[in-house]
């Protein structure tokens, strides 16, 4: 299965667009791809704070959504971050030339709203994790 190009899945665009591409989707699960770039937001003398996993979580869970909206015939107009639980940082930063994966899986959807379980990982190794609770703009 060809999977779409990110900014087919998302809305955000550079220089806000922090996910490079979806590597996989299975189901109620999807993978994306990251490399920290000199050039990304938040970035400061090659390093950029853990914390901006929740933003790569956000953008990562909704091109999830995305692509579940699509699987069932009904297109994500926009959405929202509502929160977040249980979000643990394994460290502190990122750095540039960083490759990183985000792991999305929804556990639990009502109507407009999901609960998404996310891991941020480098080469394997878990930097974040926490779930994020979305809700998707339907037409």
């Amino acid at each position: 299965m060809t999977l779409p190009a990110i900014d087919a899945l998302i809305p955000h665009r550079p220089p806000m667009l922090l996910v490079d591409e979806v590597i996989h989707h299975d189901g109620l699960r999807v993978t994306c791809r990251t490399t920290i770039r000199e050039d990304m937001p938040f970035v400061a003398d090659g390093e950029v704070p853990l914390l901006v996993a929740l933003e790569l979580f956000a953008q990562s869970a909704c091109s999830l959504v995305s692509l579940l909206a699509g699987d069932r015939g009904v297109p994500m107009a926009g959405g929202a971050v509502l929160g977040t639980r249980k979000l643990e940082l394994h460290g502190d930063v990122l750095r540039v030339g960083d490759v990183v994966d985000i792991h999305c899986e929804e556990k639990m959807a009502i109507g407009p709203t999901a609960q998404i379980q996310c891991r941020l990982e480098r080469a394997g190794e878990l930097l974040a994790e926490g779930s994020i609770n979305v809700m998707a703009g339907l037409p």
